[in-house]
């Protein structure tokens, strides 16, 4: 029996695959069997072959789809499901993200097995632990079924990766004439205006309630973002006024991330959300609101109006730019 992994391909032309994937490469190699890995979309075979060269990684299976574009979760579960059908796989594992959130419990439906979500750690075959109650509570999870269905927290495994010799790969064949077959296209709010990968970004700027209107949020988060080469997401509330897509959630029922630098602004700090951004290495809070129960998880607290200091540091940072100074330092 193997391992698959569904890996999530480039977003952009040119661009290398995300880290993100070899966390979850590198999450399953404590179960000991042999990793496959799969990819299906727009720039497949690129995705592919690097794949090929990931130590720890022993075979890789690729689909094209038109362009850009992806799959919708419903129709990438309904081919996954032929292609598992097709093999022995003991278990079928993908990131804790907005893509993998989609995929796999609709892929355990259709396999009918279990999924286990948010995973921090693989102790063996059928025994994993993952958060629970906002990630104030670490639980141990005993799953006994033939088929193990898991998506992991990235920010618990390394990402880091060692090359090897290419090994196998194997096309499944392309979706350009099935006319039939409706493709989306993922990651559109963040790839149509160049941002960083709120799961990759070493630097993210993040707004909550304290954002009173979508004009705040253009003028005081985009402009910052932009200087310091940042991340955009929000608090529940941010997204649900429309300021960021789903995609930019960050919390419990949205992303989790691990940037070097978070930046939240106007937000409250509810667990909901501290629970997306705990392993963040620093924390910079900006609020009006002294009591606000983020301020306990800052390492730099500011008390202020961000309308009052968000523009100082626009100008700041966007002038370090300007003179070819490293503004990530």
């Amino acid at each position: 029996m193997a391992i698959l992994v569904i890996v999530e391909g480039k977003p952009k032309s040119g661009q290398t695959l995300s880290p993100v994937n070899f966390a979850v490469i590198n999450a399953v190699q404590q179960l000991s069997q042999p990793v496959h890995a799969i990819v299906v979309g727009g720039r497949a075979e690129d995705c592919a072959t690097q794949l090929s060269t990931i130590k720890g990684v022993d075979q890789v299976f690729y689909a094209e789809t038109p362009g850009d574009h992806w799959l919708a979760p419903e129709q990438l579960a309904v081919f996954l499901k032929d292609f598992i059908d097709a093999h022995d796989y003991s278990h079928i594992v993908a990131a804790a993200n907005f893509a993998g959130k989609n995929l796999i419990p609709r892929l355990a439906a259709l396999l009918g097995n279990e999924p286990v979500t948010e995973v921090i750690s693989i102790i063996d075959d059928e025994t994993f632990e993952r958060l629970s109650y906002a990630g104030r509570l670490v639980e141990t999870w005993v799953v006994k079924q033939e088929q193990q269905l898991l998506t992991v927290k990235h920010s618990h495994f390394s990402s880091d990766y060692q090359r090897q010799h290419p090994v196998s790969v194997v096309k499944l064949g392309n979706f350009v004439n099935q006319p039939e077959v409706r493709c989306a296209q993922w990651l559109k709010n963040i790839d149509s205006e160049d941002r960083a990968d709120l799961s990759t970004a070493k630097i993210i700027v993040a707004a909550g309630a304290g954002i009173a209107t979508q004009g705040e949020f253009e003028y005081l988060i985009k402009p910052l973002a932009k200087a310091l080469n940042a991340g955009i997401g929000g608090s529940r509330i941010a997204v649900d006024k429309g300021y960021c897509g789903s995609d930019g959630l960050i919390g419990q029922t949205g992303k989790s991330v691990a940037p070097a630098l978070y930046i939240a602004i106007g937000i409250s700090g509810a667990n909901q959300h501290l629970a997306g951004m705990q392993a963040s290495k620093c924390v910079v809070v900006i609020n009006s609101d002294s009591q606000a129960p983020f301020f306990q998880h800052a390492d730099y607290g500011l008390v202020a109006d961000a309308k009052a200091v968000v523009p100082v540091l626009i100008d700041y940072f966007t002038k370090k730019h300007l003179t070819g100074e490293d503004g990530n330092g």
